[in-house]
């Protein structure tokens, strides 16, 4: 099933995920700070990061949603008229 959102929710959804992504980041950088360097990180900084980038990707999701023409060879990478 498809569904389609107007643009400005695409948007905010989009800067909440983006949002998101920034949270983990940040929690994962203040554990790996507070882990001595010769111990193992937790395994918490590795799951925040790649939650983070999980995060980015589905955002970059509604980015391109915004631009279906992107493949177009008039559209450069960013989806913008060339």
């Amino acid at each position: 099933m498809i569904t389609t959102i107007d643009t400005a929710t695409a948007l905010l959804l989009r800067s909440r995920l983006l949002e998101l992504a920034r949270r983990h980041d940040e929690l994962a950088n203040e554990e790996a700070v507070a882990t001595p360097y010769w111990t193992p990180q937790p395994t918490s900084v590795h799951t925040h990061r790649t939650v983070a980038d999980a995060l980015r990707a589905d955002a970059d999701l509604f980015l391109a949603a915004e631009y279906p023409r992107m493949g177009d060879a008039s559209m450069d990478t960013l989806g913008r008229a060339s």
